[in-house]
């Protein structure tokens, strides 16, 4: 215990005179130094100012803190497109359908269809499915805009020979494919652009070229549609 008393009442004695010489007083005053050494790096031009700028005070306290930037927690409206695609709501297993389940969407398409172009309303006003009736221009229109998720297609005619003769409910409208399950009960992607397809529907056939089809059945319902003359394959 003495040993210990001893150690610590040395700590507290004062420092020897040889070190108090050599130690700077916590507050003491630098600026002469400062001025002298400024005087010395700084040009002629500039020696005005160096008393100026001692005296200025540089508050510390006014120094704001960084915000840490917070996301907001509102849910979104929809989902993106990469989040889309990630949770593969673009893909189609290409023998996970039947067709027996397409034919209740068909169905459902078959009436959205008459309702669009209103058929018997046209029909009562003499259409008879010709160039030269009034209605023509309405008919076509409609059928240019309308949604394909549900029809039954058939390719009649294309550049591809392993195309031709493909039939099925379409299942997936992009922009440049059909994609259509058929009786045997697998999916195929059909490009638009090289083939002609037939559309049948209350006693109508309808001859659609794919190639003016090659648009987002979003984009194609609101789409300003051109006079074009169809040329054959």
């Amino acid at each position: 215990m003495d040993s210990v008393s001893a150690a610590s009442k040395r700590v507290y004695e004062p420092l020897p005179p040889n070190i108090q010489e050599t130690v700077v007083p916590l507050f003491h005053n630098n600026e002469p130094f400062v001025k002298t050494f400024l005087s010395s790096v700084l040009p002629e031009a500039d020696h005005h100012g160096i008393d100026d700028t001692l005296r200025k005070s540089f508050p510390l306290a006014c120094l704001g803190r960084r915000q840490r930037k917070t996301k907001s927690r509102r849910g979104k409206g929809s989902l993106s497109l990469t989040e889309r695609r990630r949770l593969g709501l673009y893909q189609l297993n290409r023998h996970g359908s039947k067709f027996i389940d397409a034919l209740p969407l068909h169905e459902l398409w078959l009436q959205y269809i008459s309702s669009l172009i209103s058929l018997p309303d046209i029909e009562k006003n003499g259409f008879t499915a010709k160039p030269s009736d009034k209605q023509w221009s309405q008919v076509t229109l409609a059928l240019y805009r309308a949604d394909y998720h549900g029809a039954e297609l058939e390719v009649t005619r294309s550049k591809c020979s392993s195309l031709r003769g493909i039939k099925g409910i379409v299942l997936m409208d992009t922009k440049n494919t059909f994609k259509m399950i058929g009786r045997d009960n697998i999916i195929r992607t059909v490009p638009k652009s090289p083939c002609v397809f037939s559309l049948n529907f209350e006693g109508y056939t309808c001859t659609i070229f794919g190639k003016y089809f090659c648009t987002r059945p979003a984009e194609r319902s609101v789409k300003k549609v051109k006079g074009h003359c169809p040329s054959d394959l």
